[in-house]
């Protein structure tokens, strides 16, 4: 076996550094989708494919000159144009019924071209030189039965998505009943009629034409909708069972021959694809206006990329808005107001539409764009309302973003969904009649109001639904869309789909490497390809019910009682404990043995060189996680250098000295093991890291490309001549959406202080938090409190228990309630990333913790340094003389030296050049998350290589 693993490092060398041929990589399903080109349409086809390509699915999106998607923002996917036919005059006009039936009587008209088009796409990559297989099925929206009929002639399944709701859907399939029983068309005399075979609607909440001569027009649509769903292999919904349960039930009645109906959304919660499918340009300026306005004080005001409005109507809800007295952010896109196209910029259409005396009479409370990052917009803390035309995914954002709605329906389904808005699930109320200024003013003090507040706070728990069915967004998703279309087609449904491998996944039981552990065995569990198996000790155990995805395993630690925390001595008691009792071996073992899936290695923290022993005795490969940076991992393996040059040990003379071969280091910035009580454990734990990572089979760090280039080169270049591939994956903490934190928390979080940072203006607060492990003495304590209490900046601070050395919980100084009343708020354990994610957040007081750290990066918030310990000194040094967002507190803790540099981090010209690198910084972590980014990318290398083991 020993050649084996050997055949296994040189094939990950060839990765690293291009000597001999690379493994073959594992050759994945291919997918086509089809969207019908609007926005409406494709936002949720994108979001599909942003998620099935996260599970590891190769994807081809087909479109049409009619709206065509840019190739350009979306690099990870193939785009393959299909001849629409549409004639320029109805392209023009660009009225749905039309295009929809243009469409489709061309394609039907020439079949061959579509053919063409889908036989390539679906050929593509079946050679065997390419790393996918060819594709496995069609998802088409529901409108484009003309390439249904397509694909099936090409033996291609097709899936459906529905981009609309459940409900939608049921009063789709019964429009002939509606007909014969004279609901449809409506008389005037009947609108208000219930139908009791579609509770709660009315006669006017059904899909129909108010202008008679388009009743044929939707009857044939919907006819040939309804015709694709049921007879297609599967339907996909973007609603969710918390949302539609009754509607769900009813629609798998009335499709019950079909193998799949799956409730898959909220799409746009799921993905991580955000503006690059926009048809219109966003105007990201709101976002920074926005941050300027009080918590839910502001009415969020559009109508989607389609409705339109009369001049008259215009003008009454610009007056509307403006006589309400409250602030509003109002997009009013090209063609929003009939006969008028609003010019090319949003002060050609301020000029050309806005009335006389309305921007002066808004000054400085509203704001008016052409188009909007509206998901962003909807999460926004400064949104109180949002008064919206109620098109499907306006209202499933808002339902995401516990905002209330004050509803303006159209045309289509936008009137149902108004009426569950109010009736059923009671977040907002649909606004009747003529618009009138003085009716508009009274419905938004209706719904900014106290009555509003009811509304809310019901959204607020819709909210909480739609979060808890987006925590684990891959378990509604088809992962294996071949398999399903095989159902449809005489297979068994509902199938589960079988991984091509198992890893399992051994952290650290600490809470700083529990959690990113945990983070990473998601991340590969959401690519589809791999079943994750957790391993632990009961010393810190992870809860399994939190992590329904996984597995788990428990091997005895037997740690004796008398070492206790979380130190060094804990971690080699671990490992010596684990290698006397063989239960890791044995827990391997037995999983080796299990038939399917395959174990193809043990991901495992890099101090846990027991376990990669115990593994190696198998024949199993190891990958290593490094839960620490780039730079991190580069000093540890450094330290025979170290000792060589005399920089260590070091003393009291050299603590200042440059360490060149390691810039921007100091010689104080160093973990220096001469230091401790017992010299020996720290240098053992050295020996550890670097041991373990010399004989794995890959070494994973919780980094990105952007953070720390010169470090991963330098780390390539040196595991690149053993073989052993390093990967960049991160942060992990945001690679995929359930990645909150909240699953892995070891301690109960006090989510009170969100509401609290509600209450504070925006970018005040300064969030305070040493991590899990870091300790302070009390002296420090009470200098940190009259810091903080001095500075007279509103602080969130974290006391956790265990904080101060030698007390369990510590009280705080007499005196500093009073002084702080209203202005601070101290809680024992914080949801730190959402804490973070606040914009009321305006700076953060850490120890340097790496997952700390990143997560005040992501979220562009600078960074007061107190590192304490191990790689926190040198995290500290980056963040404050390498990227320079932040400043380092160093020498004694004293509460002038802190109220200062709290001052100077949160005010003034140095704290706004901090501000903004950290803000340039945050954009370049999230391009890394993006599909295409380095992270994802990184991890779709991280998965081929696994595979090949």
């Amino acid at each position: 076996m020993a050649d084996g693993a050997q055949r296994t490092r040189n094939g990950a060398a060839a990765i690293v550094d291009g000597h001999g041929a690379p493994p073959p990589p594992h050759r994945r399903r291919r997918v086509l989708l089809f969207p019908l080109p609007f926005q409406g349409h494709i936002d949720p086809m994108m979001h599909l494919a942003g998620v099935l390509h996260g599970r590891g699915l190769a994807i081809t999106v087909l479109h049409t000159r009619f709206n065509a998607l840019s190739a350009t923002r979306h690099p990870e996917f193939r785009l393959v144009e299909v001849p629409d036919g549409v004639p320029p005059e109805v392209a023009g006009e660009g009225k749905i019924l039309d295009v929809i039936l243009a469409m489709n009587a061309a394609m039907e008209a020439s079949p061959a071209a579509v053919r063409d088009a889908l036989a390539t796409a679906a050929l593509a990559g079946a050679d065997e030189d390419d790393r996918d297989a060819g594709a496995a099925c069609l998802f088409i929206d529901a409108n484009l039965l003309a390439a249904h009929k397509v694909a099936a002639a090409l033996g291609l399944p097709t899936m459906v998505l529905r981009t609309g709701s459940a409900a939608c859907m049921n009063c789709f399939l019964a429009y002939p009943m509606l007909h014969d029983k004279g609901y449809l068309p409506p008389q005037e005399s009947q609108l208000y009629m219930p139908v009791p075979e579609l509770p709660p609607l009315r006669v006017k909440d059904l899909i129909f034409s108010k202008v008679s001569s388009s009743h044929e027009l939707l009857r044939q649509v919907i006819t040939r909708n309804t015709q694709t769903v049921r007879t297609c292999s599967g339907v996909v919904i973007n609603t969710l069972e918390a949302l539609e349960a009754t509607e769900l039930e009813r629609l798998r009645g009335e499709l019950d021959h079909l193998p799949v109906v799956l409730a898959a959304g909220p799409l746009h919660k799921l993905s991580s694809m955000t503006s690059g499918s926009s048809l219109l340009d966003q105007d990201h300026t709101c976002i920074s206006w926005l941050d300027t306005q009080p918590t839910r004080s502001v009415l969020y005001v559009s109508f989607g990329s389609l409705a339109a409005m009369d001049p008259g109507e215009f003008v009454e809800v610009a007056w509307g808005l403006a006589n309400s007295g409250h602030p509003f952010l109002w997009v009013v896109r090209p063609k929003l107001v009939r006969g008028c196209d609003g010019g090319s910029s949003t002060t050609t259409m301020t000029a050309t539409l806005l009335p006389e005396g309305f921007e002066d009479a808004v000054k400085g409370r509203g704001m008016v764009i052409r188009w909007a990052p509206q998901q962003e917009v909807l999460a926004h803390r400064a949104v109180g309302g949002f008064w919206t035309h109620s098109g499907w995914n306006s209202t499933l954002e808002s339902v995401g973003e516990g905002v209330p709605m004050m509803c303006r329906p159209e045309a289509v389904d936008q009137t149902m969904n108004a009426r569950y808005v109010e009736h059923v699930w009671g977040v907002g109320f649909e606004m009747e009649g003529e618009m009138e200024r003085g009716r508009i003013v009274d419905a938004i003090g209706r719904l900014m109001g106290e009555e509003g507040d009811e509304m809310r706070e019901r959204a607020e728990t819709r909210a909480e639904s739609t979060k808890e069915a987006s925590s684990h967004p891959y378990s509604c998703i088809p992962t294996q869309p071949a398999r399903m279309a095989a159902a449809g087609a005489g297979g068994e449904a509902g199938d589960r789909r079988r991984a091509a491998a198992r890893v399992v996944v051994f952290p650290l039981p600490f809470q700083g490497h529990i959690t990113p552990a945990l983070q990473l065995a998601g991340a590969l569990h959401a690519r589809g390809e791999l079943a994750v198996t957790i391993l632990h000790t009961a010393f810190n155990a992870p809860d399994p019910t939190r992590h329904p995805g996984f597995s788990f395993v428990s091997v005895p630690d037997a740690v004796p009682e008398a070492i206790t925390g979380g130190g060094i001595a804990k971690i080699l008691a671990l490992n010596a404990a684990m290698e006397a009792s063989g239960h890791v071996r044995a827990a391997l073992a037995s999983l080796m043995a299990e038939a399917e899936p395959k174990l193809a290695c043990l991901i495992m923290d890099s101090t846990l060189t027991a376990a990669q022993k115990a593994a190696a005795g198998l024949g199993l490969p190891t990958l290593v996680l490094h839960t620490g940076g780039a730079a991190c991992f580069r000093l540890f393996r450094s330290y025979d250098m170290l000792h060589d040059k005399g920089y260590l040990p070091s003393t009291e003379s050299n603590l200042h000295m440059p360490i060149k071969e390691l810039p921007p280091l100091l010689v104080r910035d160093l973990f220096d093991p001469s230091k401790l009580p017992n010299k020996a454990i720290g240098q053992k734990i050295l020996n550890l890291a670097t041991e373990t990572t010399t004989n794995s089979s890959g070494a994973i760090l919780n980094t990105f490309e952007d953070l720390e280039p010169d470090e991963l080169t330098a780390i390539r270049d040196e595991l690149g001549h053993k073989g052993i591939p390093p990967f960049a994956v991160g942060p992990l903490h945001k690679l995929i959406a359930s990645n909150d934190g909240g699953d892995t928390s070891l301690l109960n979080q006090d989510r009170s202080c969100i509401e609290w940072l509600d209450a504070q203006a925006p970018g005040s607060v300064l969030y305070v938090s040493f991590g899990s492990v870091a300790p302070v003495t009390q002296e420090e304590f009470v200098e940190i409190a009259w810091g903080l209490v001095n500075s007279g900046k509103p602080f969130l601070w974290v006391v956790r228990r265990g904080l101060v050395l030698g007390v369990e919980k510590q009280e705080l100084p007499e005196g500093f309630e009073p002084a702080v009343e209203g202005r601070g708020k101290v809680i024992e354990w914080a949801p730190q990333q959402e804490v973070l994610a606040h914009p009321t957040v305006g700076g953060f007081w850490t120890h340097n913790g790496w997952n700390s750290t990143l997560e005040s990066i992501y979220e562009g918030v600078p960074m007061l340094s107190r590192p304490l310990f191990g790689d926190q000194l040198a995290t500290g040094r980056y963040v404050a003389e390498t990227w320079k967002i932040g400043i380092l507190l160093e020498g004694v803790l004293e509460r002038g030296e802190i109220e200062k540099a709290v001052r100077k981090l949160m005010e003034g010209n140095e704290g706004a050049e901090i501000r903004e690198r950290a803000k340039h910084l945050k954009e370049k972590v999230r391009m890394s998350l993006e599909s295409s980014g380095s992270s994802q990318q990184a991890v779709d290398t991280l998965v081929d290589h696994i595979l090949s083991l």
